[in-house]
Order: structure tokens, then sequence, then C-alpha cells
């Protein structure tokens, strides 16, 4: 009876770590839910090269806005940025995706934007996501609030991911700044050098499944601040 429960002790506590392990590998490589629904919507030719080119016409007129209008805005719906990134990026810009990264999506969950890819290779394989809250901390400061990293569906600590993010930024010229606010890691980004002095940002948000961008020229903020002072 001693020697039965000698052997089967160990076994069961062997048996218990084996059920442990899987229940971790299989957390640790099964996809986020708005992953998997942004690999699903994406799936058919026809319908993602449709979205794809609605984003594409969307980029052109905002791009127009900018440079003719003094005030500019645009909602980009995230089914067609995800075509966009499933159909043209691989096949127009293949060098911006980095290595052993597939498949990037985004997903909106109230006024949090949520990224995710497949990591392929290395040590681990599945999929690695993120939630962020965007929002301006100022004229064309970005800021990304980083409230969450994960592997599969397993959160993973994300000081040394995000100490590789900003030095890979700023060896391609992005001013861009790592701090802590309430217990969050979150990036700083000066935008001005890259769209110009004269353009502010005034609005950046998730709305309704929505991405919106809006801003206007400097000049027109100095002159509507010159017309309200007092004489």
């Amino acid at each position: 009876m001693r020697r039965t429960l000698w052997i089967a002790v160990p076994l069961l506590l062997i048996a218990g770590l084996g059920a442990v392990a899987g229940g971790v590998y299989w957390m640790g490589t099964r996809p986020p839910e708005f992953y998997a629904k942004a690999l699903r919507t994406t799936a058919e030719e026809p319908v993602r090269r449709a979205d794809s080119k609605r984003f594409v016409q969307s980029v052109v007129r905002l791009v127009e806005e900018i440079r003719h209008e003094s005030r500019w805005s645009a909602e980009f719906p995230v089914e067609t940025v995800n075509a966009w990134l499933a159909d043209e990026l691989p096949r127009k810009y293949a060098g911006w995706i980095p290595k052993r990264v597939e498949n990037p999506r985004i997903g909106i969950d109230g006024d949090r934007l949520l990224v995710g890819a497949r990591l392929t290779g290395g040590v681990w394989s599945g999929v690695l996501s993120g939630r962020v809250r965007p929002w301006l901390a100022g004229p064309n400061q970005l800021a990304l609030e980083i409230e969450s990293i994960s592997a599969g569906l397993l959160p993973v600590p994300v000081d040394s991911l995000l100490e590789e993010v900003v030095n890979k930024a700023r060896k391609q010229d992005w001013d861009i700044r790592w701090k802590q606010v309430a217990g969050h890691d979150v990036l700083m980004i000066d935008l001005a050098p890259h769209i110009g002095r004269d353009l502010i940002v005034s609005e950046v948000g998730l709305v309704d499944g929505k991405l919106i961008l809006s801003g206007h020229r400097e000049q027109l903020a100095t002159l509507e601040d010159a017309g309200s002072r007092p004489r």
C-alpha cells in the first residue's frame, strides 16, 4: 500500500504539472478574439480588396484636405484598416514589416486600440497583442498608453519590449519618449517633425469602431487668437 502511494503521488503531481503546462501552452498560443475576428473578416479576397481600396481613398482625401483646407478630418473604419493591412501592406510595403512578424491586425474596444500580429520562428510562435489608449498630451504630442501586452492570452512584461520599440523608433528619427503615467507605461511621440510645423493635430480618437483624426493649420489658430484678443 505504501509503495503504491509513494508511486501514485509523484505520478499525480507529474500529471497535474502536465495539465498546467498544457493549459499555459494553450493560452500562450491561442489568439485573442479581436485578432481571430479580424482574420476572418479579411479572408475573402474580393471584400478585402474593396475595403483596402476604400482605406486608400480615405487617405488620399485626407492628404488633399491637408494641402488645400485650413481644417481637415478623417474617419477610418477598422475593417478598412485591416483590409489594407491584409492586402496592400504585404504586397507593396513588405519592407515595412519587421522580420518574424506576419498578419498585423487591429481592433477597437471603446476608446482602446487593440493591436496584434503573429510572430513566427524563434523560441516562441504565436500572436503578440497589446491594448493601447491613444490621446493627445498637447499639440502634435501623441500619447500611447500601454495598458497590457499579451502572448496569446497570457500577459507579458512590457519593459524590455518597449525599450526595443523606443530604440528602433529613435534610429528612424522619431522623437519618442517612454514614461509612466498613473501606473501605466506611455509612449510620447512628437508628430511635428513628420507632418510639418504649420500643421496641428487636434484630435486623435476611437469612436464607434472608427479611428478619428482631425486638425488645422497653425496660421488659422493664430488668426483666431488675434481676433479674439480685446482691442
